[in-house]
């Protein structure tokens, strides 16, 4: 943790603004902090604001002005954790893309490269770039098989009558 609050907090943690109410580190930011103790995986976040907030029933959090878009599109990827317990890589998979999302609907100040850590049995690990590039291709792959899938999805009279079907164009940018 003192290397991560380091690498965010170059003028030390002890350095705050006390003309501010409340007094705040200029770099004021949340924190997410993975671990593992006693054979179970922990997830807390410290808030900018001094708070701590668990995550790790959920499994899932994201910090920053885009978290709350990242909540969202986590919850519509909700079925993919539903029956069976699935396997960490798809976790990645699943995170990439509520981040990826959030990236792409939000703001200008939210944006890329993304960050990711994972907890498994082996302890706690921040991706490195190879390791999130190699997600983001598999993300894409993801994508390209729900797009076929919803090709194959229609049922009763849109599978007989496929010309009337109304089109929906991408949004193009500004």
């Amino acid at each position: 943790m003192k290397k991560c609050y380091e690498a965010a907090l170059p003028l030390g943690a002890n350095q705050i603004f006390l003309n501010q109410q409340p007094p705040q580190h200029q770099f004021a930011t949340s924190f997410l902090f993975l671990g593992w103790a006693k054979e179970t995986p922990w997830f807390v976040e410290v808030s900018a604001d001094g708070q701590l907030n668990w995550h790790t029933e959920a499994s899932f959090y994201a910090i920053g002005s885009g978290g709350p878009f990242a909540t969202v599109a986590q919850g519509l990827m909700r079925h993919y954790w539903e029956g069976a317990p699935r396997p960490v890589v798809d976790g990645r998979l699943v995170s990439f893309r509520a981040i990826a999302t959030t990236i792409d609907v939000s703001s200008g100040l939210v944006g890329y490269p993304v960050c990711m850590a994972e907890v498994t049995l082996a302890g706690a690990r921040v991706l490195n770039a190879t390791d999130v590039d190699e997600v983001a291709t598999s993300v894409d792959r993801w994508k390209e098989l729900e797009r076929e899938s919803l090709d194959r999805l229609r049922v009763g009279n849109l599978e007989d009558r496929p010309e009337e079907l109304p089109i929906v164009h991408e949004a193009s940018g500004p």
